[in-house]
């Protein structure tokens, strides 16, 4: 599924991509029924910077369920930061199995591997929904600044400063995506 929201983002040559649309692709891909955004005040952003909540609920008493995901991100970071983290925690309505959390022990799991130091010592499977959250900021890229826009920007030599402000992305990652190496590693992260 990632492949083909990449691939169907990968034409757009204008930006910027607003985030909605790329929640209004996942929705019409049958994968969610709702995305809804909720900035949090509180969130310390020297911790977390996005989560996402996945649940179901029914409309009527006795209507179908609706499979609904809460992107909540951090309201104090700029807004080409909480451009990319709500991008990257929609990658997460994809995910598969065990790159799920599905109890306070996976999540208190993962979010150790996420704060705490790496080791190699600690194998397991929240080590593996650690490294999917960290893979979902990189494929979350090709989204905002998709591959046509980025081709035309290499071709007409535009900055990276110059990207990150037409794409309202961090200038890092403009430089990243900018590089030769980059459609090799788009293609490695779709796979």
């Amino acid at each position: 599924m990632l492949a083909k929201l990449i691939k169907e983002f990968s034409k757009i040559d204008r930006l910027p991509v607003e985030v909605s649309e790329v929640r209004d692709a996942i929705i019409k891909m049958g994968i969610q029924d709702e995305i809804i955004f909720c900035p949090d005040e509180k969130m310390d952003q020297k911790k977390l910077w996005g989560t996402y909540y996945q649940y179901t609920y029914r409309k009527t008493m006795y209507g179908d369920t609706s499979l609904v995901s809460l992107i909540i991100y951090c309201a104090s970071l700029g807004v080409d930061w909480q451009r990319v983290v709500c991008c990257k925690e929609m990658i997460h309505v994809l995910d598969v199995g065990v790159e799920k959390t599905k109890t306070i022990d996976d999540l208190d799991g993962l979010v150790s591997r996420l704060l705490g130091p790496l080791s190699t010592e600690d194998f397991g499977i929240c080590d593996i929904m650690a490294a999917k959250d960290r893979i979902a900021l990189y494929q979350a890229l090709p989204l905002l600044f998709p591959m046509e826009a980025r081709n035309d920007a290499v071709r007409k030599k535009i900055s990276a400063e110059e990207v990150a402000k037409k794409a309202l992305i961090p200038v890092g990652f403009a430089s990243l995506m900018l590089t030769d190496k980059w459609p090799e590693l788009v293609e490695d992260l779709t796979c």
